[in-house]
């Protein structure tokens, strides 16, 4: 996990300094960092699809972005066809049960309470779900909520904001089955973020 956030962020870091002098040595240097992610933890696909938002962001054209972007999806391509190759089959955590990846099981529900309910309720207030909260509680957790999107609503920065939440929920998408945890969130402990 460790190897592949930090030749993950390394990739990215590059890949955000190479629009400038020496912007070929960056690229390329961001395309080996990448690859050296992608063969550390499967979660690292990410980092390509979170490359978007954040060259949008620092205010790339779609031109540059599409040159900048187009070899590192080629190189997750060859990654990927090597690691199944290899691994025969995708890799990752095995459902027992099934035998197959976790990652191909996937399920639009259960994506969605994961993305939309399980991770902010983790990121937000820690709460032990299984005992009832009092009525007091749960008023002011509504009431700090709607603060919350009101203020996000009305800032002026609001770009940055739904760049920030891009970035998270696809950080989200390789983990996605180990964000349902249960209502005690005593499976948090499994939350990581590529």
């Amino acid at each position: 996990d460790l190897l592949a956030a930090f030749f993950g962020l390394a990739a990215l870091f590059l890949l955000l300094q190479s629009n400038g002098d020496r912007s070929f040595c960056f690229h390329a240097l961001s395309c080996i960092a990448l690859v050296f992610a992608l063969l550390s933890k499967e979660s690292a696909y990410a980092v390509p699809l979170i490359a978007v938002p954040l060259l949008l962001a620092v205010g790339f054209r779609l031109v540059t972005l599409a040159k900048k972007l187009i070899p590192w999806f080629v190189l997750s391509a060859v990654v990927f066809v090597y690691r199944y190759w290899v691994l025969h089959g995708i890799g990752g955590y095995q459902q027992n049960s099934f035998g197959t990846p976790i990652a191909l099981q996937f399920r639009l529900p259960t994506f969605l309470k994961a993305i939309t309910l399980r991770l902010w309720a983790v990121f937000w207030t820690p709460l032990n779900w299984s005992n009832r909260p009092a009525p007091f509680v749960v008023a002011l957790l509504m009431l700090s909520f709607a603060g919350l999107t009101w203020l996000a609503w009305r800032s002026p920065r609001r770009r940055e904001l739904a760049i920030g939440l891009a970035v998270i929920i696809i950080s989200c998408l390789p983990v996605f089955p180990f964000l349902t945890f249960n209502d005690d969130l005593s499976r948090a402990r499994v939350l990581y973020l590529p």
